[in-house]
């Protein structure tokens, strides 16, 4: 019993990682979206 719960909880850890990195690309790439469009804009405002 205790190895199965302790392979689900690897299992669970392993899956909230990904998510929780998911989130922080998506996260990150909002944020240097509006970066690029403005350095983008500035750029043909030259």
């Amino acid at each position: 019993m205790t190895g199965d719960i302790e392979m689900l909880l690897h299992v669970a850890v392993r899956q909230g990682i990904q998510e929780a990195q998911e989130l922080l690309e998506n996260v990150i790439w909002t944020k240097s979206k509006p970066l690029t469009t403005k350095r983008m804009g500035s750029f043909y405002k030259h």
